[in-house]
C-alpha cells in the first residue's frame, strides 16, 4: 500500500515528532543520522541506554494534541482513566440526569472502542517509528490500520462488523476486508432474488395472522385471469388448493432468507 509508504517517510518530519527527537538528540548528545549513513559507526563513543531514550520520545508522543473534538476527547479520557467526568454545565444538573448522562457516555464509549484502540495503536507506533528513525535514519511504514480497519466486536447483544475509513484509505482494500469478514463471520448469506421478494406480500400477511385460504384469495383478486371465472367449479377448487401450495412454499423459501438476513437460527 503506497500510503503506508508515503505517510512513513513524511511522519519524521511531523512538527511535534521533530520536537521530541530535538529534544532527545540534544539530552544524549545524538548525531542526526542521514540517508546512508552507518547509524553503529555515527554511535561511536555513545553509551546509549536505549530504554531511558525509548521512554522519553513515549512520554513526548503521549502528550502530543492529537486533533479531536473536545466531546471526543472526553469520551477518549474517560476511556483511559475508567472514570467519566461531566462538563461544566451538566454538573449543575439533578443527581439523576447526571446519572443519565453518565449512562449515556457510557453507551458512546462502548461504541467507540475500536476508535479508541486503533488511536491507543498508533500512538504506541508513532513511538516505534520515531525511535527507529532517531537510532537508524529509515523510516519504516506506517500500519495499515493508521487509514481503516475492519473489526467485528459484540454491541447490543448483537455481532457487528464495524468498517473504519478515512480520506488516505484504500477503498477497495477496505471493502474486500470487510467481504472476507463478513463471510467468515456470519457464512455466506442467500440472495434476495425478484421471484422471493413476490412472496414479501404474502409473508407479510401471514404474520398478519392471515390464513393461507386467505392469502390466496387475495392473489386470485388481483390476478382474475389465472383462474376459472366460477368459484364454485371443481376447477376453481383446485387451481386455487393449487396456488395455495404454491404461496407457502414460496412463503417458507421467503422466510428462510428472511431469518437469516436477521440473524434468527430457528
Amino acid at each position: 500500500m503506497k500510503e503506508t509508504k508515503l505517510f512513513g517517510k513524511l511522519l519524521p518530519a511531523n512538527i511535534d515528532i521533530q520536537g521530541i527527537l530535538k529534544k532527545v538528540r540534544k539530552k544524549y548528545d545524538l548525531p542526526e543520522i542521514e540517508l546512508g549513513d552507518d547509524p553503529m559507526e555515527s554511535y561511536i563513543g555513545h553509551d546509549l541506554d536505549y530504554e531511558s531514550i525509548y521512554r522519553e520520545i513515549e512520554e513526548g508522543v503521549q502528550k502530543i494534541e492529537w486533533p479531536m473534538p473536545e466531546s471526543f476527547k472526553a469520551l477518549y479520557l474517560a476511556h483511559k482513566t475508567g472514570k467519566i467526568t461531566l462538563s461544566k454545565a451538566a454538573e449543575d444538573a439533578s443527581e439523576e440526569l447526571q446519572n443519565e448522562i453518565k449512562i449515556l457516555m457510557q453507551g458512546y464509549i462502548q461504541i467507540l472502542i475500536p476508535t479508541f484502540t486503533r488511536i491507543d495503536a498508533m500512538i504506541e507506533q508513532t513511538t516505534n517509528y520515531a525511535f527507529t528513525y532517531l537510532i537508524t535514519g529509515e523510516t519504516p511504514e506506517v500500519d495499515e490500520s493508521w487509514f481503516g480497519e475492519v473489526q467485528t466486536r459484540e454491541m447490543f447483544g448483537e455481532t457487528m462488523i464495524i468498517a473504519q475509513a478515512s480520506s488516505a484509505s484504500d477503498v477497495k482494500a477496505i471493502s474486500d476486508q470487510f467481504r472476507a469478514e463478513h463471510r467468515r463471520v456470519f457464512g455466506e448469506q442467500p440472495k434476495i432474488t425478484k421471484g422471493r421478494l413476490n412472496a414479501a406480500d404474502h409473508l407479510r400477511m401471514k404474520y398478519e395472522g392471515k390464513s393461507i385460504s386467505d392469502i390466496a384469495d387475495n392473489y386470485i383478486l388481483r390476478h382474475p385471469t389465472e383462474f376459472p371465472k366460477d368459484p364454485r367449479s371443481k376447477k376453481y377448487r383446485t387451481a386455487k388448493k393449487k396456488k395455495e401450495q404454491s404461496i407457502k412454499k414460496s412463503m417458507q423459501r421467503l422466510e428462510e432468507v428472511f431469518r437469516s438476513k436477521i440473524g434468527d437460527k430457528k
